[in-house]
């Protein structure tokens, strides 16, 4: 990146959808799609909190990095 600074931020509760990146017929990544300031914004998912988000029925803290072109 030129003359960008990285930085975290929480956006907030966002309604994200989840899918596996393929390649050679296994699952590598997780990519994140949500809206944000009315835009679209792609990502791959670093890390869900906690892993096991779906069996014990609670909200997941998703982090995202943002992919570039975005």
């Amino acid at each position: 990146m030129t003359g960008a600074a990285l930085r975290d931020e929480d956006l907030g509760e966002k309604l994200i959808l989840i899918v596996n990146v393929i390649e050679n017929g296994r699952a590598v990544d997780y990519r994140a799609t949500f809206d944000h300031g009315g835009r679209t914004i792609i990502g791959l998912v670093e890390k869900i909190i906690p892993p096991d988000w779906e069996q014990n029925g609670v909200i997941p803290i998703v982090r995202v990095i943002r992919s570039l072109g975005s």
